[in-house]
């Protein structure tokens, strides 16, 4: 057994699910037909054209509309950090979310995850202002063990730092077919809930 010293939690596709609005804000602005079965990268221009400029300008201009009030929580994302934080109560969110957005993702944290809601770092990878840092730099300044994460590039960087992540299905496969999924020793399907697989007390059992 291994004991959990502290548990990071990505926001979106973890925590909160903001691919399905922003693929309906940019379906009715810029006249697409994208469902999430579209969505294979995190470098959404790859999926709907133009430029990594054109991702972060689109993120920023979701925002403002009302789409960006359909952001909720990723179904049983309350109930599984609410069974953690109440055996752990350590844990901390890390996103690569951009500065600019802070405010608003602080008020999303506060909203649904209240626990959580000082405790909320941004990488600023998807901005084109200021630096970015990675995320494994947070964890390993945090002294975590284990975060949970749905994107390969942030999962291969934090595995390769000694921090086991959890990741989903789908994820684990691609990495299996790179001959990297040995590293993930967390797997969450994509039906499950994660505090079932981290189980009810603050341990966690590797294979």
């Amino acid at each position: 057994m291994n004991l959990i010293r502290e548990i990071v939690y990505d926001i979106d596709g973890v925590l909160l699910d903001m691919i399905n609005p922003l693929l309906r804000f940019h379906n009715d602005r810029y006249g697409t037909k994208l469902k999430f079965e579209d969505v294979t990268s995190h470098s959404l221009w790859r999926i709907w054209g133009g430029t990594p400029e054109d991702d972060f300008r689109k993120l920023l201009e979701f925002f403002e509309t009302k789409y960006a009030s359909q952001v909720f929580p990723v179904n049983g994302a309350v109930y599984s950090v609410n069974q953690l934080e109440r055996n752990l109560n350590n844990g901390i969110i890390v996103s690569s979310r951009p500065n600019e957005i802070e405010k608003e993702t602080k008020e999303s944290i506060d909203t649904y995850f209240p626990q959580l809601s000082s405790r909320v770092h941004l990488t600023n990878q998807f901005s084109l202002n200021g630096d970015s840092v990675k995320k494994s730099k947070i964890c390993l300044e945090h002294g975590a063990s284990v975060i949970v994460e749905d994107s390969i590039e942030n999962a291969k960087d934090c595995a390769e730092h000694g921090i086991q992540v959890g990741i989903n299905h789908r994820i684990f496969q691609e990495l299996q077919e790179s001959k990297t999924g040995q590293k993930f020793l967390l797997i969450f399907s994509d039906r499950q809930r994660s505090s079932d697989l981290f189980q009810t007390d603050p341990a966690l059992s590797y294979q």
